[in-house]
């Protein structure tokens, strides 16, 4: 991902094992179908797609896969979502909008939100209310109160030094994930101080990203999951399936799976592309409030009767 001075990559590593992010706009051109996506071999490749993502530029990390820019995910947990999958849909879905199989339950419910950033602590609270107001405004069955540190929370945010990706790209965050089968949302996410410290200006932007996280927290997916090449410029499903010798299935996007395999459309949202949606995978930094296809999803996910 590039800003004006910098490649950045917006990799956001779960602790329990996923990945998530809000990552920068990269706005060089897809791979060609000819064009190596990444050094992994065929049957990686597949098993990432088998389980739903795009692999173009995944990398082994630990014991895992960074894919998409911006999801750690474990050999195991491919293999989990994997066999969930039990056909392609051939619907041929957009981009609208998707949550996990599991969100929080429970309701109504009010979630509390903590901030550890060490140096950074005032910039984060900050940001940290702001995009809780963002989501309070909303009026759903599932609130938000930000808390001191000391006191027992839901969502715990911090910040450090999280180093960079192998090509150099720095690394934003490590976010915990998706709510549990037991309807908790995510433990929290760190945000890198290399960029986020008291000095950073775009208080918005950074708003923005922190709400992406807590929408991966409490069960929200990327909204453009089946065109990942439409805001960070991925290779399409069938450039990939060429380049792995295999048969192209003709204008499917990735994605792939059932109303069981943890990426449930939100009923009512749309099948175009939402250009300022706070959940696309990739942005171009900068500050996304809730569109109106963005409340429509977060009203049929927690807006209970």
């Amino acid at each position: 991902m590039k800003t004006p001075s910098m490649r950045v990559s917006l990799a956001l590593v779960c602790l329990a094992g996923a990945m998530f992010t809000a990552c920068k706009k990269d706005n060089r051109p897809a791979s060609s179908p000819n064009t190596p996506i990444n050094n992994l071999s065929k049957a990686e490749n597949i098993r990432i797609l088998e389980a739903g993502f795009n692999p173009s530029n995944a990398f082994k990390q630990g014991n895992g896969y960074v894919v998409e820019g911006d999801v750690f995910l474990t050999a195991a947990q491919l293999d989990a979502m994997a066999a969930d999958i039990v056909a392609l849909k051939q619907r041929k879905p957009g981009t609208e909008q998707y949550r996990t199989k599991y969100v929080v339950t429970r309701l109504p419910r009010v979630l509390k939100i903590a901030v550890d950033a060490g140096g950074s602590d005032s910039l984060f609270k900050v940001c940290v209310q702001k995009a809780i107001d963002r989501y309070n405004a909303v009026g759903l069955q599932l609130s938000m109160q930000r808390v001191d540190k000391s006191v027992s929370n839901d969502i715990l945010v911090t910040a450090r030094d999280l180093g960079t990706t192998p090509d150099g790209s720095i690394i934003l965050g490590q976010a915990a994930g998706f709510p549990d089968s037991l309807g908790n949302p995510a433990k929290g996410f760190t945000l890198t101080t290399r960029v986020y410290s008291n000095s950073y200006k775009n208080v918005d932007e950074l708003t923005t990203v922190i709400a992406h996280e807590i929408g991966h927290a409490i069960g929200f997916r990327h909204s453009d999951y089946h065109m990942r090449n439409y805001s960070c410029g991925y290779s399409t499903l069938d450039q990939i399936l060429v380049w792995l010798g295999e048969k192209p299935v003709g204008n499917y996007n990735e994605g792939s799976g059932g109303a069981d395999v943890g990426m449930i459309h939100i009923p009512n949202t749309p099948t175009d592309p939402d250009a300022k949606s706070w959940m696309l995978a990739c942005s171009d930094g900068t500050n996304r409030p809730f569109t109106a296809n963005d409340i429509t999803a977060l009203k049929a996910v927690y807006l209970k009767k």
